[in-house]
Parts: C-alpha cells; sequence; structure tokens
C-alpha cells in the first residue's frame, strides 16, 4: 500500500515524470502518489492565454508576417463588428485592416496559430468572435473572449508532441497561474491516487 507524505501538496508541486501519451492527446505522466493524465490542449490553450494576457499587458504584439497577404471579404453585417475588433486582434498578432467597404487585409498571424489557410483561419476566428459574444453583448466583445478564442487554434488535440516540448509544457503549466483548467473551465490534468487504483483493481484489504 502507498502511503504518500505529500498527499496534501497540489499535484504541480510534486515531481511528476511523463511515460507516454494516448491518443495523441492524453499525457500519461506519475507522481509518488499516483497516475496522472494531461490533456495537451487544454494545457496549451491555459499557457498560451496567460502568456497572450501578459503580453498584452506588456503591450507587446508577436506576430508572424504572410509571405503573402491575402484579401478577406465580409458580409455587409459583419463589417462593423470586425473592425470593432481590429485593434484588440492586432495586439494578439492578427493582422488584419480595412482594404475596402467589405474587404480586410489579412497580413499576419500570432507564432503559435499553425494553419494552412491563413484566409480560412481568419473567416473563423469571426464566426467564433460572433458565436461567443452573442447574449453577452455582440458589439464589444472583451479582450478576455477574444484571446479565448485566439487560445482554440493552438495545439491541436491529433498534434505529436516530442518528450523535450512535453517536458516543456509541462514546465510553462507549472508556472500559470490557474493551471487545473484551460481558459474555458475544462480541467488540464486528472489524478487518480494509488489509492483508488488499488481500489478499481479490488486490491483493497
Amino acid at each position: 500500500n502507498h502511503q504518500p507524505a505529500d498527499a496534501s501538496q497540489p499535484l504541480l508541486a510534486v515531481p511528476l515524470r511523463i511515460l507516454g501519451v494516448v491518443e495523441k492527446l492524453y499525457v500519461v505522466l506519475e507522481s509518488d502518489r499516483g497516475m496522472v493524465l494531461m490533456d495537451q490542449h487544454a494545457a496549451h490553450e491555459r499557457v498560451l492565454y496567460e502568456q497572450l494576457l501578459e503580453q498584452m499587458e506588456r503591450q507587446e504584439t508577436a506576430s508572424q508576417k504572410l509571405l503573402l497577404p491575402e484579401t478577406v471579404e465580409l458580409p455587409p453585417k459583419d463589417v462593423q463588428f470586425v473592425t470593432e475588433q481590429l485593434e484588440t486582434l492586432s495586439r494578439l498578432g492578427v493582422g488584419l485592416s480595412a482594404f475596402g467597404e467589405q474587404t480586410f487585409l489579412l497580413d499576419a498571424l500570432p507564432p503559435f496559430v499553425k494553419v494552412k489557410e491563413a484566409k480560412g483561419f481568419a473567416l473563423s476566428l469571426v464566426d467564433e468572435l460572433k458565436a461567443t459574444g452573442q447574449g453577452v453583448n455582440s458589439m464589444r466583445l472583451g479582450e478576455d473572449m477574444v484571446i479565448k478564442t485566439v487560445c482554440r487554434h493552438a495545439i491541436k488535440a491529433n498534434d505529436l508532441l516530442a518528450g523535450p516540448e512535453l517536458e516543456k509544457l509541462l514546465e510553462d503549466l507549472r508556472h500559470c497561474t490557474m493551471p487545473y483548467t484551460c481558459p474555458h473551465g475544462r480541467p488540464t490534468l486528472i489524478e487518480m491516487s494509488y489509492g483508488e487504483l488499488e481500489k478499481k483493481f479490488g486490491r483493497m484489504v
């Protein structure tokens, strides 16, 4: 029977050893008090969210210029909505500027966004922001909502990360203010103690 001395310690204060990845999404770890599963997408969203908040507070913009800027045409009903988000998007690294009555020029994306089609990303971002804004105040989206939406384009669930990348993700998570949930409130880590495992396997005396 395992009697961990540090059962009261927060999970991320305990040494964790990475064992592997299940379904290209769930990272399996072990500590001296049990087994831990980390949702790598949720964890990366949390890390990214806090980094972006800090970046915006410091008023530093990280972006990567597109080799070929693209024009994005929007329906008239979306033009004012997007125009009001341009400054916030710009501070997050999304380079979008007015280029005509219903057309915008997309010339930069945040470095973490891994998309094959920049225009598709921009259009889906607008759709997601509109959906997020409904019921709150569709014309004045908070920075928080914009960041959460941009964070959805973080490491996708099926991105296979190498060992050092997983170690860095875990270390970055340790430095987060709220490491145990993603920006949308889902858990980043689930712990199952040796006691729980023994119970499930009927090993309890």
